[in-house]
């Protein structure tokens, strides 16, 4: 485990090496903007033994950070079991929840395991109660956040932002902060999943994604030192000169998969995705089982492929006049269109 205690250079646009883990769609709500389509009905998930095998993998690899998400983490059945492993691996472990399953006996049994958990905030009452499809969704979610404080387990809202939930931003700021958050992560709204039929009105346009960084830099001066407002949008020209953070562009990438690939998506049916859920299944880096050949052979020349992806988002961006991008939903879109434009070229 010694080569994992040495401190590794960022690998793209984060400081840390980060699994996203989708082990499930099972979720006990069925939001009208679910990226994944994730709900009460559906019972399929990865195994744990499967999953901790693909994580010690990903370990050797050298990624120290595992983003628990879903469906809901908390009704995955190998949850516990997973993020103990991840533990002892040497994992940090973080987790989404929609907040409804964290009663104060389950806080208490996750103190020391998790390390920070991020509880999906919609705006107000309702709001939230409305995408979430249940006319008690924030009550419930209120009522355990004490449990959140009393244990002292740091905690933020994660608030999916629409272009009817701009105006709540000032509320969900002064909830956040009459509630102990220690992060307010505001993150556009992708037309994915069940969000693509549900709520195909409520994109950002361009310009409200400005306005809304905007406003983010503000609540950021007003909130000071008592809580972080991170917004998923980062300036055009700051994105193009952090191109040379990305190992997979170099001439003759090296290095262990986190140096070439950050994040990375381990989803509920097993694949291994680049950098996005959404990206397109035909830039998975592995499945199946036997990930570690699948690994070497994509370092080995396989990568390419993904490489010439994130060139031409790049390029995308070069050509581009907006001031703000989400990066990863430009990167899948660009992948889609890069897809699309082959299968069509093929036909022909």
């Amino acid at each position: 485990m010694q080569k994992h205690m040495q401190k590794q250079q960022p690998s793209g646009f984060l400081a840390n090496r980060v699994v996203q883990v989708h082990p499930s769609l099972r979720c006990n709500l069925a939001c009208l903007h679910c990226y994944s389509s994730s709900g009460p009905r559906i019972r399929a998930e990865l195994p744990a033994a499967d999953l901790i095998e693909r994580l010690t993998v990903l370990r050797g690899e050298g990624y120290d950070t595992l983003s628990f998400s879903g469906g809901e983490p908390l009704v995955y059945g190998g949850f516990d079991e997973v993020v103990d492993q991840a533990n002892a691996l040497g994992f940090g472990v973080n987790m989404v929840s929609n907040g409804l399953l964290l009663t104060e006996r389950r806080v208490a049994q996750l103190v020391g395991k998790v390390r920070q958990i991020g509880i999906s905030l919609d705006g107000r009452p309702e709001r939230h109660n409305h995408l979430r499809a249940n006319p008690k969704a924030f009550e419930k979610m209120r009522r355990n956040l004490p449990y959140l404080r009393q244990a002292e387990i740091d905690f933020g809202f994660a608030h999916c932002v629409t272009s009817a939930s701009i105006q709540d931003l000032p509320w969900l700021l002064d909830f956040a902060l009459a509630e102990g958050a220690q992060l307010l992560q505001l993150h556009p709204l992708t037309l994915t999943g069940r969000a693509a039929d549900a709520c195909s009105t409520l994109e950002l346009s361009g310009s409200e994604l400005e306005r809304v960084w905007v406003m983010s830099q503000l609540l950021q001066v007003q909130a000071g030192e008592n809580l972080t407002v991170q917004f998923d949008v980062v300036p055009r020209t700051h994105l193009l000169s952090g191109k040379s953070r990305f190992g997979l562009l170099e001439e003759r990438p090296s290095g262990p998969l986190s140096s070439l690939v950050n994040p990375i998506v381990v989803c509920e049916t097993g694949e291994l995705r680049p950098f996005s859920y959404d990206m397109p299944r035909d830039t998975d880096i592995a499945s199946g089982s036997d990930w570690a050949t699948q690994l070497a052979a994509f370092k080995a020349g396989g990568a390419a492929s993904v490489a010439a992806i994130v060139r031409d988002a790049f390029d995308g961006l070069e050509a581009s006049e907006s001031l703000v991008v989400d990066w990863y939903q430009h990167l899948s879109r660009h992948a889609s269109s890069s897809r699309h434009a082959a299968f069509e070229l093929q036909k022909c």
